[in-house]
């Protein structure tokens, strides 16, 4: 048995050594669906790795609840509800930051932790330095990233008001925190600031003492039961707390930074199978048609080979090798490669996430599910071939096969055109339409190129669209200023006096449950004055829209998700202390990419919530040499926690998204140039294997080998041209499916694709398509003239 299956092993490397290119093209499709798919599927199970050791080890909760003020002894009433099997309750305010050698305003959340190191639910994984001593009570362990941001070592000091009083706090330690894996402060922010927002972790005793608060607490965080009814648990605790003043109650599934996680996660998954499994169809297709091309060169190989007893299946088997030994060589290239994209991805996202460990993990398993998957693809590609070749009859296969009858393709009907195309046109034309299948794959393959082509543009367009979107069209406000706690409209007259202040207008901001039948929302409604310039509302055609004086203007995204529509009625329960819940019409929807803010009029929003006009914020226009100049001042206001300024907001999303964005493109734009290449190139060796003794016919006739060459490739250009007309339409459909797998509570994605990115799209195919020719022509100049002339067909 091994000196019969010996010699067919043999031949497997030689019909591989006979067509280098081709298996060498192929093998780069796979290598790089199998990467793709082990490097993404990796990065998730690490990620998920790092986020379930994370919460298990730190404990993180299963529900929150913020609250205006409660004493510690109402834990005891808590503790005893069915369902809840750990609950803590602790300190949870923001505050004016400042931190030497940064300018710019700054906020820190004080979380007030234990004195001495206990098992707490939140707890915080120190990274450097020690938690608290009992050298001093000013002592203070900020989140890692705030640190290296701002330069910040252990022994440094940091200045932080609270309640109107400077203090100044020596850090210990940095840590990191299961509630801020990915920090925000708020819901309107995108992306992590760690540079001017930070966590600041000090002892229960000082932050008592700090906001007058001995005995008590304003947020309290619990662990439940595997089997507890988590809404149940939350009403029966607001119900026991409701007259100490809760604000908001939420599950992890709405908390900020594992909801961001979570979907980041389902984002992953889902693109670690779509992408590899269209390289994958290509790579079979190619497959298909090459080895079609192997066997109908070998009939008489195949015929002899049954003839002198080699079984059917044994020839079955030996041409299915060459599906699956392309298959497995790639399929550990790719698992190699796969290991170094997980790397290289954990690294891009490192700064978005932050884990006490986020290591690159091999997961054999993965290898065994992409070489399952692979072989799949590939078997299945030459499986159709390998069935005809085991039907042929060896006395059959022997003989030359017959040629193929000529027939006119239908554009010869029109004789008007087709008299008046030239040789090589109609030479082409008919290649292409006789030979549906390459034809196709052409198609497939170009278009292919095309869509992720187009992907890679929108990606870098959509962002810069946002940006544009959010920081020049709705955000006209140099600063954007929060007040400590609500104030009379005398507030911005103060702020307008000051001489840099070009502009100012004063802001109601209000976080509320916004509820419609069974269905609620945690949303913010922004109160703007009337004829507001420093904030504007856009509606979904981009139409800038004049604040109501009734009624609400709320995003697009909510309503969709709520069934609204203009007139509808909401109920909202603003997240203030003995307020009444009240109703209110929907008279606007807004187009809003970032966050989920609802707008009214300022005057209305007060009235809504029983107060008179009131702010608790403003955006002022100043000019930009000013801008230091005013936050130094403001932040010596005590009734001012923050000033953010539009620019250093517009560098934030710069400094962590450009380098993200621009290695995301350029890997996109990588896979297009290597499919459009790998078909080109493939389909192409075919037919000039094909039509070798046509070449050297022209050759013998006198044609130029630039000329014979031309002929045979000719067809490249034009299907590559129908293949991109193909391409951008279905590349336009994409964004409105990223828009559907995407939009979340966070951010939207717009679904426009500019003029400039179709454009650049066919210009960037038709350089990768050119180049591919001119391999393909360099190639049919080698064929030899006697021997094409001599060669059975």
């Amino acid at each position: 048995m091994l000196k019969t299956v010996k010699p067919l092993n043999k031949k497997i490397w030689r019909d591989i050594k006979q067509h280098p290119g081709q298996f060498i093209a192929v093998a780069a499709i796979i290598v790089c669906a199998s990467a793709l798919f082990i490097g993404m599927y990796s990065l998730l199970l690490n990620l998920q790795y790092s986020k379930q050791l994370f919460y298990r080890q730190y404990r993180f909760a299963d529900i929150w609840v913020a609250l205006e003020r409660a004493p510690n002894t109402a834990l005891t009433r808590v503790r005893q509800i069915e369902g809840i099997e750990q609950i803590r309750g602790r300190i949870v305010k923001d505050v004016p930051v400042d931190v030497e050698d940064n300018p710019h305003s700054g906020v820190g959340r004080v979380i007030s932790m234990p004195a001495e190191r206990v098992p707490v639910i939140n707890d915080i994984h120190i990274v450097s330095g020690s938690y608290f001593t009992d050298a001093q009570e000013r002592q203070v362990i900020i989140n890692q990233r705030f640190g290296e941001e701002n330069d910040l070592k252990i022994g440094d000091t940091i200045e932080a008001t609270l309640e109107g009083v400077r203090e100044t706090l020596t850090i210990v330690g940095t840590a990191y925190s299961p509630e801020y894996v990915y920090l925000l402060r708020s819901a309107e922010q995108f992306i992590p600031d760690d540079k001017n927002f930070g966590l600041l972790f000090v002892k229960d005793s000082f932050a008592e003492r700090a906001f007058d608060m001995s005995g008590a607490f304003n947020d309290l965080s619990a662990v439940l039961a595997v089997d507890a009814d988590t809404e149940q648990v939350l009403d029966r605790i607001e119900s026991r707390l409701d007259h100490y003043g809760v604000h908001i109650t939420y599950t992890r599934e709405d908390q900020a930074s594992h909801y961001i996680l979570t979907e980041e996660l389902v984002s992953i998954r889902g693109l670690a199978l779509t992408i590899p499994l269209a390289f994958l169809i290509i790579a079979a297709l190619i497959l298909h048609i090459m080895l079609s091309r192997i066997t109908e060169q070998q009939r008489a190989q195949i015929g002899t080979l049954i003839a002198i007893g080699y079984t059917r299946k044994s020839v079955a088997v030996h041409y299915l090798s060459h599906g699956a030994i392309v298959a497995i060589t790639a399929t550990i290239i790719g698992t190699v490669v796969g290991f170094f994209i997980t790397g290289g991805m954990l690294i891009l996202y490192a700064p978005f996430f932050r884990f006490p460990e986020l290591v690159n993990r091999f997961h054999p398993h993965l290898s065994l599910a992409a070489t399952a998957l692979v072989m799949t693809a590939c078997l299945g590609g030459v499986l159709y071939t390998v069935a005809k070749v085991v039907r042929i009859q060896p006395a059959q296969a022997m003989k030359p096969k017959a040629p193929p009858t000529a027939h006119a393709v239908s554009i010869e009907r029109i004789e008007w055109l087709w008299s008046r195309l030239s040789l090589v046109w109609r030479t082409t034309i008919r290649s292409c339409l006789r030979v549906k299948s390459r034809s196709l794959l052409y198609l497939l393959g170009v278009a292919v190129s095309a869509v992720l082509l187009m992907v890679g543009l929108w990606v870098t367009d959509w962002m810069n669209y946002i940006m544009a979107y959010q920081f020049e069209m709705v955000d006209n406000a140099d600063l954007t200023v929060e007040f400590r706690r609500e104030k009379g409209l005398g507030a911005i007259g103060e702020l307008r006096s000051m001489p840099q202040v070009q502009m100012a207008e004063g802001i109601l901001t209000i976080g509320c449950e916004l509820r419609k039948d069974w269905k609620k929302q945690n949303i913010g409604i922004q109160g703007l004055p009337e004829n507001s310039t420093l904030r504007k509302i856009y509606d979904e055609q981009g139409r800038r829209m004049a604040v109501p004086k009734q009624g609400l203007v709320l995003p697009a995204y909510l309503m969709d998700k709520f069934g609204l529509t203009i007139g509808d009625t909401v109920v909202i329960e603003a997240f203030i202390k003995d307020k009444p819940v009240r109703a209110s019409r929907v008279v606007g929807r807004s187009r809003e990419y970032l966050g989920l803010t609802a707008y009214a009029d300022r005057h209305y929003l007060a009235r809504l919530v029983g107060e008179s006009d009131m702010v608790n914020g403003a955006l002022l226009s100043v000019p930009q040499h000013e801008l230091l100049s005013v936050i130094e001042q403001l932040g010596d206001r005590p009734g001012v926690i923050s000033a953010a300024s539009r620019t250093r907001m517009i560098e934030s999303f710069d400094e962590m998204l450009s380098e993200y964005i621009l290695i995301m493109s350029g890997v996109i734009t990588l896979m297009a140039a290597l499919i459009s290449f790998a078909v080109i190139y493939s389909i192409s060796t075919i037919n000039i294997s094909e039509r070798r003794r046509e070449i050297a016919s022209l050759l013998a006739m006198g044609w130029t080998p630039d000329e014979a060459s031309g002929m045979v490739t000719a067809e490249i250009i034009p299907m590559a041209i129908l293949g991109t007309a193909i391409g951008l339409p279905v590349g336009s459909l994409i964004p409105q499916w990223m828009a559907y797998v995407f939009d979340s509570e966070v951010f939207r994605v717009p679904t426009d694709i500019s003029l400039e990115a179709y454009i650049q799209v066919a210009a960037v195919l038709m350089i990768f398509v050119i180049v591919s020719r001119i391999v393909c022509l360099h190639k049919a100049k080698k064929v030899n003239i006697l021997e094409a002339l001599s060669a059975r067909e």
